[in-house]
């Protein structure tokens, strides 16, 4: 990894869902403005040979890496300078939290549950989901500021606003290593949660999960949701 350049990582199985066309069409677009950025994305899947077929066509072979499947890939989190999640699908990702745990700054799609973990503007970017052009903006509106304060604002509130409005859903599952205190949440509860979340994802299709786990938190802080 050439890390004289700004390194943004992705993390998740290689599936049409997780949008890593929109994330490789975006660093395509980087580098016809002048922008130089390495990608590292962590996961294997049935889209291996598309992406690198698109790897070619948008001649950025040089700018990414596929590391391919890494058990507990959470743990390395902290050698990306931006966490990207370009998802055309999605529920509620845990991997969002993990990079908050990891106080990366983040970009992602507004998509599913994302807008009930990252704050726009505050603590994370979002972009509108499938649209590469709009990625590459809010990309480029980060690295360019790699250095500067708002990379360490954005940073800095994606860890406290997610504390504030979701320490009681998912205290539990965070593991002792978290950058803040969370109560303690029953482990059943959680269980129980994502078993509903799978669920109805499978049932519906659609982003009812990310509603569920807000009602659940709902019912265990005893708080009025914003």
């Amino acid at each position: 990894i050439d890390t004289a350049q700004p390194v943004l990582g992705a993390v998740g199985e290689l599936v049409w869902n997780k949008g890593y066309h929109v994330l490789l069409r975006a660093v395509g677009v980087l580098k016809r403005r002048g922008i130089n950025v390495y990608i590292c994305i962590v996961g294997d899947g049935q889209e291996r040979k598309f992406i690198e077929t698109l790897l070619q066509e948008e001649d950025i072979g040089d700018r990414v890496h596929l590391a391919g499947f890494i058990p507990d890939a959470y743990e390395i989190l902290k050698a990306f300078d931006i966490f990207v999640l370009p998802s055309v699908k999605e529920g509620l990702p845990y991997v969002l939290i993990e990079a908050g745990q990891a106080a990366l700054p983040v970009v992602a799609s507004s998509v599913g549950g994302v807008p009930d973990l990252i704050n726009d503007n505050a603590s994370g970017l979002l972009f509108p989901p499938k649209n590469h052009s709009k990625l590459a903006d809010r990309l480029a509106e980060l690295i360019e500021n790699i250095s500067d304060t708002l990379c360490d604002q954005v940073m800095c509130k994606h860890v406290f606003y997610f504390r504030d409005r979701h320490a009681g859903v998912f205290s539990g599952c965070l593991g002792k290593n978290s950058p803040v205190e969370f109560p303690p949440v029953n482990e059943f509860c959680c269980l129980f949660c994502f078993g509903v979340v799978l669920v109805f994802d499978f049932q519906f299709k659609n982003s009812i999960n990310s509603r569920i786990f807000s009602i659940f938190g709902y019912f265990y802080q005893g708080n009025e949701r914003d």
